[in-house]
């Protein structure tokens, strides 16, 4: 009877730790780009590379299990915690509950979507967000004023970017914007359109501090002439300037990675380096891009020719990745002002000779986006009312 006993007591002693075990088993997703950090030396690093200090008020994308947000607490932060893992969130909603102080507010949600009210503006105005609203647990905390501000509206308007020696966006406005820092371990799958959001759209935030994947970090920092040296550096470096902090090894996550990370930090520029659009310039740097092996006269010629590369002082033969963002600006303002059409004019607002079919007044009047007055006929009647990237994209499919 006795030895029967120890066996049920080891049976239901066996049973009960597989039930917490069950209970405490969590399978990070592949899909969510869940690699977590609980190394406190990596944590503490983060938030000093950052310059956390009391009061700040500081972005995370993707906190996992909150061990950065819970630093970040100690450190004086206001933080505003994005996930869109909905196994994680009642665990960082009971954190903000019980630890975060009326300091730490919780949004379920995907970072590329959520609107950008619903992070900055005060949480009682909110009215629409990803599983998020004004009264409901996914938004915990403080208040947080300021509506966001778009940089990117059209030229000419109060908001564009300005010229050299101007502000730079979100550096200063009549206004003055909350100003935010970004501090995040950042899920791989969404590192680049995540961060690319925020410099775009997010001119409150002055800095970004994130843990990435290395190849990726190498990528974001790769300097001009550099075999990593794409159209990505070149945009990061119209808002901010970039610098590589080290790096972070795969075994301080959980699970442990196949690669390599490292932290890169954002400053944002006080100036915007070059006195241009950005719309405009990157639709340059983009079909520069597309085929970056080739010169420049030929990959750019439906946007701009020989004349206006010399007048940017970019020898013809050049190639994508020779270019600084100070070359790419000047290329742009020489394209918008040159022989070529401006960047983005309607064709119908421009008057077409029907012997040559080529916009009346140019001074060259053989070429039309990169073909000849032939071809610009044909096109003449599928074409009317679209722009100039319709134009040229049609032009190519054509050749």
């Amino acid at each position: 009877m006795q030895e029967t006993g120890r066996r049920q007591k080891k049976k239901q002693t066996s049973s009960d730790a597989s039930n917490i075990q069950q209970k405490q088993v969590f399978y990070p997703k592949r899909s969510l780009g869940q690699n977590f950090v609980f190394d406190q030396n990596t944590l503490k690093k983060i938030c000093r590379l950052a310059n956390v200090s009391s009061g700040d008020n500081v972005l995370e994308v993707g906190p996992g299990f909150g061990t950065l947000t819970r630093e970040l607490l100690k450190y004086g932060a206001t933080v505003t915690a994005i996930e869109i893992d909905g196994r994680l969130v009642g665990e960082l909603r009971f954190m903000a509950e019980s630890e975060g102080n009326g300091h730490l507010r919780i949004i379920e949600g995907n970072a590329l979507t959520v609107p950008m009210n619903t992070i900055f503006d005060d949480v009682s105005a909110v009215t629409t967000s990803a599983s998020a609203t004004p009264n409901s647990p996914d938004l915990l905390g403080a208040p947080f004023p300021t509506p966001l501000t778009n940089p990117l509206q059209p030229s000419g308007t109060p908001n564009a970017p300005k010229a050299s020696g101007t502000p730079n966006p979100g550096a200063t406005k009549a206004a003055p914007l909350t100003r935010w820092k970004m501090v995040s371990n950042l899920p791989y799958n969404i590192a680049t359109p995540v961060v690319m959001r925020v410099l775009e759209e997010a001119e409150q935030v002055d800095s970004i501090v994130v843990m990435v994947q290395r190849e990726v970090a190498l990528r974001w920092t790769a300097k001009p002439g550099s075999s990593l040296y794409g159209a990505l550096p070149v945009k990061m470096s119209y808002f901010s300037d970039v610098k590589l902090a080290g790096s972070v090894s795969r075994n301080i996550f959980f699970p442990r990675p196949n690669v390599e990370s490292s932290i890169v930090i954002f400053s944002r520029l006080p100036q915007v380096p070059v006195a241009t659009d950005y719309k405009s310039m990157v639709k340059l740097i983009g079909l520069a891009y597309r085929h970056r092996r080739k010169m420049l006269r030929n990959s750019l010629a439906p946007l701009c020719d020989e004349h206006a590369l010399g007048q940017a002082g970019i020898p013809p033969t050049s190639r994508p990745q020779q270019l600084s963002i100070e070359d790419w600006g000047r290329l742009a303002l020489a394209a918008s002002s040159g022989n070529k059409m401006t960047l983005g004019t309607p064709i119908n607002s421009v008057t077409l000779s029907h012997k040559s079919g080529a916009p009346s007044g140019w001074r060259e009047p053989m070429v039309i986006c990169g073909t000849d007055h032939l071809q610009g006929q044909r096109l003449g009647q599928r074409l009317q009312g679209q722009g100039i990237d319709d134009w040229c994209q049609s032009t190519s499919d054509s050749q």
